[in-house]
């Protein structure tokens, strides 16, 4: 009984510290519109938002103006980042550039780490299989740490909630 009691405390002390925000964002390596490779570390220097959306994704599309003003809110106190996860990088670079949105925006190749990190495994059957949804926002900090795995979608009106607590 004892020994049940020691591992299901373990479980909750580490699913509690993913929750309250200890897990890293991947430092993963990103494509800007004029192709060139950047760090995403070196795009974190203040309490940010990431946006991971696609092309083809039509909530991910109705969410950016929430996101937007979003933005305009906090100004200079906040960024966003956009990451596409698009398959066809030809294809997000002529939306973006269609858009004229191109401030921030960024392509990630399919063998991302991020795309890990938001994929979830499930079996049924005896058949295991892996994806991800999207859209889906994070707030991190300077540091790549997570505040939020699970943010609200900013067209929910909470998202400036839990950026105010975090300022």
């Amino acid at each position: 009984m004892r020994y049940i009691f020691i591992i299901l405390l373990l479980v909750s002390v580490h699913w509690s510290q993913k929750l309250i925000g200890q897990e890293q964002f991947p430092l993963s390596t990103l494509i800007t519109v004029e192709g060139k490779e950047i760090k995403i570390e070196d795009k974190l220097t203040k309490l940010t938002v990431i946006d991971l959306w696609a092309t083809w994704c039509k909530p991910c599309i109705k969410e950016t103006p929430y996101l937007e003003e979003i933005k305009k809110q906090y100004g200079d106190n906040i960024d966003i980042i956009y990451i596409s996860l698009d398959t066809n990088k030809d294809r997000w670079l002529q939306y973006v550039k269609k858009k004229k949105n191109t401030e921030n925006q960024f392509w990630v190749p399919q063998n991302s780490p991020i795309l890990a990190f938001i994929s979830e495994t499930t079996e049924m059957g005896g058949v295991t299989s892996t994806s991800w949804s999207i859209p889906k926002f994070f707030l991190v900090d300077a540091t790549a740490k997570k505040v939020s795995r699970f943010c609200p979608l900013p067209s929910s009106g909470r998202l400036q909630g839990l950026i105010d607590k975090n300022l």
